[in-house]
């Protein structure tokens, strides 16, 4: 493990400046990489005043878990509720400590590692039918957001309903940018109310559109009942969920699943652009028909850029978290990007060092968070690694990935963090 650094991009450490409150609204609106302090990279906690409330932000792991575990006193923001509520509906995926056990039965029955197993056949079957379309465009700069969201999707989708194309594609996407639109720093942290009431009124009908297949697909499911697949397994627990919390699972499946899978295949094949010895290894191991070093890409590139960049909580009452005393309704955010970074808890936290998942251990709870932790850990973070790590290795075994000359990537933090206008890459097919 004596490998040379490699540096690539990363996040500002430069302190922020101290702009007028409705100036940074405005600001974290477009951007959220201001608004967690730089410190924080350094520290455990610490700890900002905005106007009458206190804004926690938490990177120490034992602090973590107990916000993570604590879900009574640490709940998610109402507003974060309202503004998912109308794709998620009644989803089980944000129920608090009374929906464990069938958060549990769903984890364990409709996305258990067993089942990912069985379908990574299909997933090798899509990413192969993807790197023949990419092999069109083989010899000039891609932008791979669409065709990795799509072969995703169909994956997914293949996955839930034992057939890619269950779902118009156009549909889904129509929800899902329609979704996108409409989330900013001011929603999580409560700063305004007024979007997810126009939410409601003026960007309904993409979401009902994709309800109502949905909905088609489980009343046909139920017409002709048929084993092999995650609806199957979900219908199966009819005891523990009704239809509309089935629906749920299934839409909050595509919209934190599809965009975040996507990207973690974006930044892998963005890392291994930066690291072309890296990236050599990846292709001598997946020519031989191994993934184990491509998983392990895939797991640095989920610290280096987490799916979900930031967990936000709410303090349902007064409590004392380590030695700071937190106030009802102050907000606990858990930057899960800085905690992935910090460095107190990895060696060379902000190197591209694949190898460090080599070890047994080397996710230890709560400072590896790319999933979430607690009750509310990701359902699909099994399948989502899976895809990705089949992606990344086939895609490297055919192309050839390279960084365009005179690019300057910069990095959006919004939920997801990800790069503006995309990841461009260089590429051309491998010749042996």
């Amino acid at each position: 493990m004596t490998a040379p650094p490699i540096h690539p991009l990363r996040f500002p450490r430069d302190p922020q400046p101290r702009l007028p409150i409705r100036r940074r609204i405005k600001a974290l609106a477009r951007n959220w990489v201001p608004l967690v302090p730089t410190e924080l990279f350094s520290q455990p906690m610490v700890t900002r005043s905005y106007g009458f409330r206190s804004v926690h932000f938490v990177a120490d792991p034992d602090l973590v878990k107990t916000i993570l575990r604590d879900t009574e006193t640490y709940e998610r923001p109402k507003g974060l509720k309202e503004i998912f509520e109308p794709l998620t509906d009644d989803s089980v995926l944000f129920a608090n400590q009374e929906h464990r056990e069938q958060l549990n039965a769903l984890t364990a029955n409709a996305f258990g590692m067993k089942h990912v197993r069985d379908a990574c056949p299909r997933m090798e079957a899509e990413t192969d039918a993807m790197t023949c379309a990419l092999a069109e465009g083989a010899g000039r700069q891609q932008r791979l957001s669409g065709e990795l969201s799509q072969v995703v999707q169909r994956a997914m989708t293949e996955f839930l309903f034992s057939d890619a194309h269950a779902l118009n594609p156009t549909v889904v996407d129509e929800a899902i940018a329609t979704f996108a639109e409409v989330t900013s720093a001011r929603d999580i942290l409560r700063f305004s109310s007024l979007l997810p009431k126009r939410w409601r009124i003026n960007q309904r009908p993409p979401i009902q559109r994709f309800k109502s297949v949905v909905d088609g697909l489980i009343d046909a499911r139920r017409a002709e009942p048929r084993e092999g697949d995650a609806l199957a397994r979900l219908l199966s627990l009819g005891d523990l969920f009704d239809d509309q919390q089935i629906r749920g699972a299934v839409l909050t499946s595509y919209y934190a699943g599809r965009k975040t899978t996507a990207l973690a295949i974006a930044w892998s094949l963005y890392l291994l652009a930066v690291d072309q010895d890296a990236q050599r290894r990846v292709r001598e191991e997946a020519l031989e028909g191994r993934t184990d070093f491509a998983r392990h890409v895939v797991d640095e590139a989920l610290r280096l850029y987490p799916p979900l960049g930031i967990m936000p909580r709410r303090a349902a009452r007064k409590t004392k978290l380590g030695t700071t005393q937190i106030g009802r309704g102050d907000a606990v955010l858990i930057p899960v990007y800085v905690v992935h970074r910090h460095a107190d808890l990895w060696e060379r936290p902000d190197d591209f060092w694949p190898e460090r998942f080599a070890l047994k251990g080397s996710k230890p709870a709560y400072r590896y968070i790319a999933f979430g932790g607690g009750e509310r850990y990701c359902p699909g973070a099994a399948f989502a690694t899976q895809l990705a790590t089949i992606a990344v290795a086939r895609l490297v075994r055919e192309f050839e990935f390279s960084l365009p000359d005179g690019w300057t990537p910069k990095l959006i933090f919004m939920l997801t963090i990800r790069i503006q206008g995309g990841v461009k890459l260089d590429m051309r097919r491998h010749v042996p």
